[in-house]
């Protein structure tokens, strides 16, 4: 009885929509010539702004006439702040309950309503898709172009908020690889792997405070591997025992190689004991600014992490990976994407990353080096 009433609720929610929105279908490929603002809705993680970069490439180069706005999170805004190609930033935490996110959420629909934006891409899918479209006519109203991604079951329900449905599949596709065919199909272009370029801004300060780390501790793509200790959820990352053995094995079989140790601040102190143990490691510099972190991966020659956030920085400057995934939070949409060297390990089922022995990720690591030592 509960499951239907909901279901009652929600159908006539979504035929007040429809009567109040009046979103009419709108034909594609769209002109671009008449497409001078744009806002993209990236109100998530650090991961998901980074996947997004190839996008902001292909808009600049293909509508260099059109402004590009971003709708950024507390968490990922850290990575505009030197980015030539964004005109404005806004924020909302699209993270926080519905009650938390109302007040903010009315504050910044002012802010950005009075810019006319002629299209809205709301890069966030699925349980969020309902909150975007609802935004993104509070933003746009009924003038903006608001596509989404095509869902059989629900394509009536949406059709209320969105004017454009687009048939991409999430199946085996990374995010990055989605979000550029998703923009092509906007606009009639042709898609091509080579589209897919990621770039993320830093200013000289950061690429400077990294240079001078690097070169006081030897640090260089030949001879060092950055370890990241940390994972956005708990499951997702190893405990101290794990990151131990695998610091033991790999320092026995590779006494050569320098390891750079990354971690956010609950693991500081399990990354100060592995430097004070291991004569090889190095940590890293405690930072709150992400775009320190990111400006190392140009000094690095492999990584290795458990986190999707550091596969994104390394993809974004074409370091050899190897990442271990927790398949209690996986999908194919967040793999690394490009022609660069890569390695994965997944856990047997939807299990905790503990669960993976340190020698899975030692024996894919020496597979790795041996054939990116050629890349």
């Amino acid at each position: 009885m509960l499951k239907r009433l909901e279901a009652l609720i929600k159908h006539l929610l979504y035929v007040l929509f429809r009567v109040v929105l009046r979103n009419k279908p709108v034909a594609l490929p769209l002109d671009a010539r008449k497409v001078h603002k744009i806002l993209i809705f990236r109100y998530d993680r650090l991961g998901d702004m980074v996947v997004t970069t190839p996008v902001f490439n292909l808009l600049c180069e293909r509508l260099p006439h059109a402004e590009i706005h971003v709708l950024a999170s507390p968490r990922n805004e850290a990575l505009l702040r030197h980015d030539s190609r964004i005109a404005n930033v806004y924020l909302w935490d699209g993270t926080l309950g519905s009650l938390a996110a109302l007040r903010p959420l009315i504050r910044v629909a002012f802010q950005t309503r009075r810019e006319h934006y002629d299209l809205i891409l709301p890069f966030v899918f699925g349980s969020q898709t309902t909150m975007a479209g609802i935004m993104a006519n509070l933003i746009g109203g009924s003038r903006a172009v608001k596509p989404t991604l095509f869902h059989e079951e629900r394509q009536e329900q949406y059709a209320a908020l969105f004017n454009v449905h687009l048939p991409i599949s999430f199946s085996t596709l990374s995010m990055a690889e989605i979000i550029v065919r998703y923009t092509c199909l906007m606009f009639g272009w042709e898609f091509a792997p080579a589209l897919i370029s990621y770039g993320i801004a830093l200013s000289e300060e950061h690429k400077h405070r990294a240079e001078e780390f690097c070169k006081a501790y030897t640090i260089t793509p030949a001879s060092t591997v950055l370890f990241n200790l940390s994972a956005g959820k708990h499951f997702c990352q190893w405990s101290e025992e794990r990151n131990r053995a695998f610091l033991e094995m790999f320092s026995e079989q590779y006494p050569h190689l320098r390891v750079l140790l990354s971690a956010a601040p609950p693991e500081y102190g399990q990354q100060q004991r592995f430097a004070d143990m291991f004569p090889n490691v190095v940590t890293m510099p405690a930072t709150n600014d992400i775009l320190d972190v990111v400006a190392f991966m140009r000094h690095v020659g492999f990584v290795v992490t458990p986190d999707t956030s550091m596969v994104h920085f390394a993809t974004a400057f074409r370091v050899p990976l190897v990442v271990f995934y927790s398949q209690m939070s996986f999908g194919y949409d967040w793999l690394p994407y490009g022609d660069f060297p890569f390695r994965t390990v997944f856990t047997n089922g939807a299990v905790p990353s503990e669960t993976i022995a340190p020698e899975r990720v030692m024996t894919e690591f020496t597979d790795l080096y041996a054939n990116g030592l050629n890349y």
